[in-house]
């Protein structure tokens, strides 16, 4: 017979309906409220460790010095520095916090502080701990795999020394101020005295650096424009030498103004054209002298003082002469004297006039041989003037080599003296801000931080596990869960009855849910009979210990309360339980019945406080099988069915033994008992299986619920009714 799914019962949802989906996320939601004990154990568990951590870990202290990089220079003269100051820009900022964690600067800093004679640092000092002792007790080969090298054990080897850099380094950490230029120093230590020192001397050292690579770079340029500036002093020399020496050979001389031999060629041109001049003065004065009548129009004549008088004497004896004309006659001997007079005035004009031309002509000679003497010296200064040229060319070259030559060594001359006057200017690029102080309370661990993390992590992985656990707990808890395990519709849900014996539970307490419950599961089965007598009832579970004996008893108990014929048969043979939890006396047992040694009415046993029929179970052992599948048992059970109406029988457990699913097949219903939260849904599966494959029917029931528990999961199962409405039962 195969085990079909049954119907979901009335108010829960299919699997893919929206509101079991809802319900998953309800559950999933409640699993910290119910796995709180979880959660709370790892989380005071994580912090307690927490607390162990920080009492063993050796407290840190941790000071910070402020360096400003790239700080504005005091400016004592107008020069330029020989090395050009630090920009303030963002990779200048995170290059400067590289330099500050630099091997060579924090190496500087532990040998003037005496690092690596301390122990705090150099690890090769430190007492043996027992991780180190542990390690020692393994060869060496071992300890280098372990370490990745082979131990250190001198303090002073160069090992231990890059031991000790690397843990000051790791000691030191350089960020820098949120959008500023500003470094932050820090240094932690075990002693806060040791960490403001260290800051401070790292930042100094930082500073010192800087100013020592600023000298260092002023000396070097100092040194090589002293070296520079002798090399052009000689080239300076030489070039002046060859100038003066090529102008001496060829004979340049130079004035203020221009060559001596262009100012000559200027003075002879000058001079060639006013010779020019006179010459043409002279020629054309000395041919307007011979194109005049005895050159009396001349004006050299003219303006002569004595053709003047002579003239003047002429007139006068020409006035004579008239005079005298007039008078006497021509042979007058007056008149002839005054005659031979006017003739020798006028030779004696003739003569002067005469004079005056050859004067003129002698002028134009001499101005025509002063004119080719020019011309000739004229001609001698060009060419002496074209050898100028080509040798100034020469000249000018080796004058621009001199004046290029002097330009360097002056510039270079100047710098010198510029470097060797910022020796004692230098100031480093950056500046301290504001030094460490000794720090009051430790950096490391911080002690509210450290517990508030490991209280945070731990709540987290607490729940993590308690998710955990929900996920891999695979007890049956709810009805959803049995029914989606076995296939089959839970018939009913039975709390506990805590601070009660089990077996006088509902008889104690009739008001309780558990009794409830019970009334219920009988409820259902007269409902399945259509109100006819329940017949016989097997009682079993999938394992022991699931409740099955006690829901048997509850069961049969409330049948005999409600006034019907009752039998309550204890068919588990290999563990009987229900005769002492009734505190029935020894007598006969159902074995004694089986095997005739004693009848039914005999063996049959009253509860003392219901008027139930109990026939108590006795042991069999590996008999047990056998009974129950003999015919005597099958009498036995339709015997009681006839004489009683209900006949509830507890049967072993069906996956344990192979008596139970026997016994089931023989009966007109079975009870799957189900511990709550604690039937795995596995075992719960292969329980129904095995009963299924026998040919019985089984019924679900819930066992054992604890109310309180099953209320966290925020089920609304029948179980979660008897919990929240326990008050109504109890009316």
């Amino acid at each position: 017979m195969p085990v079909t799914a049954a119907p979901p019962p009335p108010g829960l949802a299919a699997p893919d309906h929206p509101h079991a989906q809802v319900d998953r996320l309800r559950r999933q939601l409640t699993v910290p409220w119910r796995r709180r004990g979880t959660i709370a154990a790892v989380t005071l568990l994580g912090v307690v460790l927490a607390g162990l951590v920080m009492v063993l870990v050796t407290p840190l202290y941790s000071a910070t010095a402020l360096v400003l990089v790239a700080a504005p220079q005091s400016r004592v003269v107008e020069m330029d520095a020989v090395m050009a100051g630090t920009p303030a820009d963002a990779a200048t900022v995170f290059t400067e916090a590289e330099v500050l964690r630099a091997p060579a600067l924090l190496h500087r800093v532990a040998e003037a502080e005496g690092l690596y004679a301390e122990p705090e640092f150099n690890t090769a000092l430190k007492p043996p701990g027992l991780v180190s002792m542990a390690l020692g007790m393994l060869p060496a080969e071992w300890q280098a795999v372990v370490l990745g090298r082979a131990p250190v054990e001198d303090p002073a080897s160069p090992a231990a020394r890059a031991d000790t850099l690397e843990e000051f380094r790791d000691a030191v950490s350089v960020a820098p101020v949120h959008r500023s230029r500003v470094l932050r120093v820090t240094v932690e230590s075990e002693r806060p005295e040791t960490a403001a020192r260290l800051a401070n001397a790292l930042a100094d050292a930082y500073l010192t650096a800087q100013l020592e690579a600023k000298f260092d770079a002023t000396r070097k340029a100092t040194e090589w424009l002293d070296t520079r500036l002798a090399d052009l002093r000689a080239e300076v020399r030489t070039a002046e030498t060859a100038v003066a020496d090529f102008r001496t050979a060829q004979g340049l001389t130079e004035t203020a103004e221009a060559p001596l031999t262009a100012q000559q060629m200027g003075e002879v041109s000058s001079q060639l054209i006013l010779a020019e001049s006179r010459r043409s003065e002279a020629e054309a004065r000395l041919a307007a002298a011979r194109r005049l009548a005895g050159g009396e129009g001349v004006p050299e004549v003219l303006n002569s003082p004595l053709v003047q008088r002579l003239k003047e004497q002429e007139a006068g004896v020409l006035r004579t002469v008239s005079e005298l004309s007039t008078r006497y006659g021509e042979k007058h001997p007056r008149m002839i004297d005054a005659r031979a007079q006017l003739e020798e005035v006028r030779a004696k004009i003739a003569t002067e006039v005469g004079a005056i031309v050859a004067g003129l002509e002698s002028e134009v000679r001499v101005a025509r041989a002063r004119e080719t003497s020019l011309r000739n010296s004229l001609s001698r200064l060009e060419g002496r003037d074209a050898q100028e040229d080509t040798a100034a060319v020469t000249l000018r070259e080796l004058e621009r080599e001199a004046d290029a030559s002097r330009l360097m060594y002056e510039a270079f001359l100047a710098r010198f003296k510029e470097t060797s006057a910022q020796e004692s200017l230098q100031e480093p690029d950056s500046r301290v801000v504001s030094p460490a102080v000794v720090p009051v309370d430790p950096s490391h661990p911080r002690r509210l931080a450290w517990l508030g993390s490991a209280g945070v992590l731990s709540l987290m992985a607490g729940v993590a596990l308690a998710y955990l656990r929900e996920h891999l707990d695979r007890a049956v808890r709810t009805a959803a869960e049995a029914e989606a395990a076995t296939g089959r519709a839970v018939l009913a849900m039975v709390p506990l009855t805590p601070g009660r014996a089990p077996a006088d539970a509902i008889l104690d307490a009739p008001g309780d849910a558990a009794a409830e419950a019970v009334r219920s599961l009988r409820a259902q089965l007269l409902i399945r009979t259509c109100g006819a007598a329940p017949g016989v009832v097997a009682v079993t579970s999938s394992l022991p210990d699931e409740g099955k004996s006690t829901l048997a008893l509850w069961l049969a108990r409330t049948a005999a309360q409600a006034g019907r014929p009752a039998v309550l048969v204890d068919c588990d043979l290999r563990r009987p339980a229900l005769a002492r939890a009734l505190g029935l006396p020894a007598g006969p047992t159902v074995l004694d019945v089986l095997s005739g040694e004693a009848s039914l009415e005999e063996a049959l046993a009253d509860d003392p406080r219901t008027g139930l029929k109990v026939l108590p179970g006795g042991r069999a052992g590996v008999t047990a099988l056998d009974l129950a599948e003999a015919e005597a048992m099958a009498a036995l059970l339709a015997d009681l069915k006839a004489r009683f109406d209900t006949v509830v029988v507890d049967a072993p457990p069906v996956l344990a033994v192979a008596d139970g699913r026997l016994l089931a097949r023989r009966a007109d219903h079975v009870l799957y008992a189900l511990r709550w939260d604690s039937t795995p849904r596995e075992a719960a599966a292969e329980g129904v299986r095995a009963l299924v494959e026998a040919g019985a029917d089984p019924l679900p029931v819930i066992t054992r619920i604890d109310l309180k528990r099953h209320a966290r999961y925020g089920y609304g199962d029948a179980a979660s009714v008897y919990g929240r409405y326990a008050a109504y039962y109890r009316a």
